[in-house]
């Protein structure tokens, strides 16, 4: 099998791409199936495949404004069985079958959030993924909530999708307490992570906190992720909100933080939450639950696809609901705190990159066939 690997992208590498990157594509260059693979990146992500040593290629800047007339010049000399774009965006370089993946459902979902600019964005991008999803031989889902999404809002049929989850890393990594932590010591604290953008709901947390704080006075609230330049505004508005109601000195802006630093929050806390509306495949929860983390999540799809029935679920915006799931969770024995994040460990153990990587060769491979059949 000769795949080609197309990250069209208008640049930008989300954090959770890049790691699906850094995890898959090796794992598909050493996979005895695959006779050749050729990995094509936008020409801004020159730093990050060199840093990674990968064997691919940036088209030039000029190539997006060309129609991509190199790009589909290198894939025509290359000949693939198969072209994969994992960023749901269409490309056509003849006669060969297509295979796109959903990374990102917010743009289809929860469209209209930040500025007018943002919002303009995201329906671009809904259009974009939705023409891709459409004209594709074959889906990669990376849950069952995508694909439900798929089949009952858009249409698609039910056999063009495949179900892949993403892995987690499970080694273990250095620890670093990040530098915005340095005062913690012993402290009791809640951590929550993910880019800052309204569809992550941190309303929730921000009021179910100041609940807390009411009867708790030795409790944090920490709170990990990049702030888009589009989203400066919003969280103007968090920080407006945190301190009308006065914990500002209790709640904790990291901002972006790397693996290492993540890992000793996962290791400190005293639970995580997640308070997201939407995600196809949340990786981050994978990370908390990789790590042990007693958790809080909304009940929102698909976070139940993934937690099953270890972590405690609130409805979002329900305030009461989050604040009572917490408090359940800190007054727990430490014996039963253990035997959970025990448990929680063993679940995370199932979503692996090596089945990641198996199962997106076994529907590249269902595209080949497939388009064989017209």
């Amino acid at each position: 099998m000769k795949i080609a690997i197309i990250n069209l992208t208008g640049g930008g590498l989300s954090g959770g791409y890049k790691k699906y990157i850094v995890n898959v594509f090796p794992r598909l260059f050493d996979n005895k199936q695959i006779k050749d693979l050729l990995i094509f990146f936008p020409p801004q992500a020159l730093n990050f495949v060199s840093l990674n040593n990968f064997p691919a290629q940036t088209w030039p800047f000029i190539d997006y404004y060309n129609g991509f007339m190199w790009l589909k010049s290198q894939i025509k000399k290359f000949s693939p069985d198969v072209i994969f774009i994992p960023t749901a965006r269409w490309f056509c370089a003849g006669k060969v079958p297509v295979v796109s993946m959903i990374q990102n459902m917010a743009p289809l979902v929860f469209p209209f959030q930040g500025s007018i600019k943002e919002t303009a964005k995201n329906m671009i991008r809904y259009y974009q993924s939705k023409r891709a999803i459409q004209k594709s031989t074959r889906i990669i889902a990376l849950s069952n909530y995508v694909k439900n999404f798929l089949v009952k809002k858009w249409g698609i049929k039910e056999n063009k999708i495949g179900v892949v989850y993403h892995g987690v890393s499970l080694s273990n990594i250095k620890i670093i307490k990040p530098k915005a932590l340095k005062h913690l010591d012993n402290q009791i604290f809640i951590f929550t992570a993910g880019s800052i953008y309204p569809y992550r709901g941190l309303e929730d947390i921000i009021f179910a906190f100041n609940n807390l704080t009411k009867n708790l006075n030795n409790i944090y609230l920490v709170i990990a992720g990049e702030v888009p330049q589009s989203m400066k505004s919003y969280k103007s508005k968090l920080d407006g909100l945190i301190k009308s109601l006065n914990i500002h000195s209790k709640v904790i802006w990291t901002g972006f933080l790397s693996d290492e630093e993540m890992s000793w929050c996962y290791k400190n806390c005293s639970l995580f939450v997640t308070t997201s509306r939407i995600e196809a495949c949340p990786n981050i929860v994978l990370e908390a639950m990789a790590n042990g983390c007693l958790c809080v999540s909304t009940d929102s799809p698909p976070m139940p696809e993934f937690f099953g029935d270890i972590a405690i679920y609130y409805r979002a915006k329900n305030i009461e609901s989050l604040t009572e799931a917490i408090l359940k969770i800190l007054f727990l024995d430490d014996k039963k705190k253990q035997e959970i994040s025990k448990r929680i460990m063993s679940i995370a153990y199932s979503f692996s990159w090596d089945i990641c990587a198996k199962k997106t060769i076994e529907q590249l491979q269902k595209a080949i066939d497939e388009y064989k059949k017209k």
